[in-house]
């Protein structure tokens, strides 16, 4: 009499599967890691394009001569924008006036001279409906090369700036009247045809919503470092060594304007 036996894998079959897949699940995820990268690649070659052509104009143009013929910013300003950032924020130690009516030294027009007794050499804003705001007016960069502290290419190099003067004509939108210095402050001149840019504001601002929304959710993003045992997110026990756990590891601020 022949017995029926039921047909199976074995051990070694199973493990043999298993290892082809996911031999190829590791190639097809490196494979979508290239094109994701080749793809964030392109945005930003897209986008260090569309600064180009803003600055210099479209390629190609050349006149008689054969020389480039120069559009954009430069070719209507004859020199490259000029460099902005928000008002300096004050030192909590400065007991003199700040803004609107401030002292000398706070960055204003028209020398832009920063005094580092009264301010850091940073940027400042504030959170406005739960969005991040810079504080207005803006304030023209300069090479201080006599003692180096300021921009460009100084020592304290917090923020390096924007180019304002390829989207809109008031570079310093200054909000009122500073002695020997009236509203709207710097403006770019009869020659600018602009917007050569759109301005650099998030368009999907939703996609920021995790992160801060006021000061206060601002602060508990900063690290909290410590020594003691600390438990690591994911594993078993702690671990004694110094860490930082905070409500996010991230200092984005939620953009703005």
């Amino acid at each position: 009499m022949w017995e029926s036996r039921q047909a199976g894998f074995t051990l070694l079959e199973v493990l043999i599967v298993l290892f082809i897949l996911g031999l190829l699940a590791a190639m097809a995820w490196s494979g979508m890691g290239l094109l994701d990268e080749s793809r964030r690649r392109g945005i930003t070659l897209e986008k260090m394009e569309m600064i180009r052509t803003a600055m210099m104009g479209p390629q190609g143009i050349y006149d008689a001569g054969g020389r480039r013929v120069l559009g954009g910013y430069v070719g209507d300003m004859k020199k490259f924008p000029d460099l902005w950032e928000a008002r300096a924020e004050i030192r909590p130690d400065f007991s003199g006036n700040g803004w609107p009516d401030p002292d000398p030294g706070l960055g204003q027009a028209p020398s832009y001279i920063l005094d580092p007794a009264r301010v850091f050499f940073r940027p400042s804003g504030a959170f406005v409906s739960g969005q991040w705001q810079w504080n207005r007016p803006f304030r023209k960069l300069y090479d201080d090369a006599v003692n180096n502290i300021d921009h460009t290419g100084g020592l304290e190099t917090e923020n390096e700036g924007q180019p304002r003067g390829l989207w809109t004509r008031f570079t310093e939108d200054l909000p009122r009247d500073l002695p020997g210095h009236p509203a709207p402050g710097d403006t770019e001149g009869p020659e600018w045809k602009g917007p050569y840019l759109r301005p650099p504001t998030d368009q999907a601002t939703a996609d920021a919503d995790h992160y801060a929304a006021s000061d206060a959710d601002y602060a508990e993003l900063e690290p909290r470092w410590t020594s003691a045992p600390v438990p690591e997110p994911g594993r078993k026990g702690t671990t004694p060594r110094w860490a930082a756990w905070g409500k996010a590891m991230t200092t984005r601020k939620n953009s703005g304007s």
